[in-house]
């Protein structure tokens, strides 16, 4: 039963996804930016619905109210595909780090194109770092000139995108990346978080 409905949800997300981005696809190229993240975003929720509905799993998520003010690198365990996305929704307007090949996929690339994101090469880390730097630039707005000369939005960074391992981020992100803010890492999918058993 459990494998069935693994397989149920794994077709009704990819089709929401695909229905979604090819209907949906005026409306999100259309509209500014900041207004169009709500099509995503209304995305995931609809995924943590199908995910509680399908699989019988819920989800929650705590300490949202301990994230900082202002600009901050989020860093989620990437323990599996979910938290690529999971904490979209919480978020007010992200920049996500990314391996380069996902912006080769047609449609989905040119989504994610739109929202700024910051794609590298996880085949080398200096330039990725590089890239991290040079992509956050035109991100960047004014601040407060005593506290930082520019600041950008919150970023997320993967372990798959070839920053680091799980170990290793928050050294990264303190120093190499460490002038986009304070880092953030996120703990969950604990033992007991598997499916109920029909």
């Amino acid at each position: 039963m459990i494998v069935l409905r693994s397989i149920a949800f794994n077709l009704a997300f990819y089709v929401n996804l695909i229905v979604r981005m090819i209907v949906l696809s005026p409306i999100y190229f259309l509209s500014p930016r900041k207004k169009a993240w709500k099509i995503p975003k209304d995305w995931v929720l609809s995924n943590h619905a199908l995910f509680k509905a399908i699989v019988g799993t819920d989800y929650e998520i705590e300490g949202v109210e301990n994230l900082p003010e202002g600009p901050f690198i989020f860093a989620p365990k990437h323990q599996s595909f979910w938290d690529a996305y999971a904490f979209l929704h919480l978020l007010d307007d992200p920049v996500y780090i990314l391996k380069r090949e996902l912006m080769w996929i047609p449609l989905f690339g040119w989504y994610v194109a739109k929202m700024r994101m910051i794609p590298i090469d996880r085949g080398n880390r200096a330039q990725a770092i590089e890239s991290v730097n040079r992509g956050a630039g035109p991100l960047s707005r004014p601040v407060n000139p005593q506290i930082r000369a520019r600041a950008v939005d919150p970023v997320l960074l993967q372990p798959a995108a070839g920053l680091g391992m799980p170990d290793e981020r928050a050294g990264i992100a303190g120093h190499s990346l460490g002038h986009l803010g304070p880092a953030v890492e996120t703990h969950h999918l604990r033992p007991g978080w598997q499916a109920r058993r029909a």
